[in-house]
């Protein structure tokens, strides 16, 4: 598995990027905090986990008479897919007040990639019985896993008196892909998601402090689906499928993380 992933590193070539980015601070307070900003990238040679067929390049070493070796069966592996666009803007916000602090903040990303998929057709478009033939097809579609919408809001709470922090966040992710797929129009899409984090802090003198932190609270997952209709309906299919204009590749569930520590400050 080294040897396998060491080969595929060499065999990436380097991103390079062209960035401008443009920052402004609207409005800023002793207690308060306004920005916005704003970014450009231009991406040379992205690379995003994409999804490999049994036939597909794992990577160019010849093997078995062919000029590259193929992956054997359905594999993830990082590779370039080209050239991208990403632009977009954020806004970020906070306030102080007694013991608390609320901060906040809000991404908008736009990104395109064209990325070359196969694509299953009739060899006659206009003849339905003619011979199924697979030819290559140009698709355009966000970066793997970039969300066009990013949110977070924490409350931060300071009790300086009787030693205590406390801090909870709610993140908001966007659909995104998480998958690319060398078929065009079957990336797997991973559903919008929210994930609550908790974590509390006391000192109890002037050397110990006690913590603990609680991650994804409410127990989130994560849904793939790719988005086709899906030709069994709603029923007398697998578990899972609930929705007519989607299949549900992957559902994972995840549960909460939970920490808890005693930490030593030496003098």
């Amino acid at each position: 598995m080294k040897i396998l992933l060491l080969r595929v590193i060499l065999f990436l070539k380097r991103t390079q990027a062209d960035n401008l980015d443009l920052s402004y601070a609207w409005y800023q307070t002793k207690s308060t905090e306004f920005k916005a900003a704003i970014f450009y990238k231009h991406i040379v040679d992205a690379y995003e986990k994409t999804l490999l067929n049994g036939n597909d390049e794992l990577y160019p070493i010849p093997q078995n008479g062919l000029s590259y070796t193929p992956a054997g069966q359905l594999t993830e592996q990082l590779k370039n897919t080209g050239s991208a666009v990403n632009y977009g803007s954020e806004i970020s916000y906070s306030h102080a007040w007694l013991n608390f602090v609320v901060s906040s903040s809000y991404t908008y990303t736009s990104s395109n990639i064209t990325r070359m998929k196969k694509l299953l057709t009739r060899a006659n478009t206009n003849d339905p019985s003619s011979n199924l033939v697979t030819v290559t097809k140009p698709e355009d579609g966000p970066l793997e896993g970039q969300s066009k919408s990013l949110a977070n809001v924490n409350l931060l709470y300071k009790n300086m008196s009787g030693n205590w922090l406390a801090n909870i966040s709610f993140i908001y992710t966007g659909k995104r892909i998480d998958l690319v797929s060398p078929w065009y129009g079957l990336d797997y899409w991973q559903r919008q998601n929210v994930t609550v984090n908790l974590s509390t802090e006391k000192k109890l003198d002037r050397n110990f402090k006690l913590k603990l932190s609680v991650s994804n609270l409410f127990n989130n997952g994560v849904i793939d689906d790719v988005l086709v209709p899906n030709p069994n309906g709603t029923s007398n299919i697998l578990p899972g499928q609930t929705q007519v204009n989607k299949i549900t590749i992957l559902k994972q569930n995840f549960s909460a993380y939970y920490q808890l520590g005693l930490s030593y400050q030496i003098p």
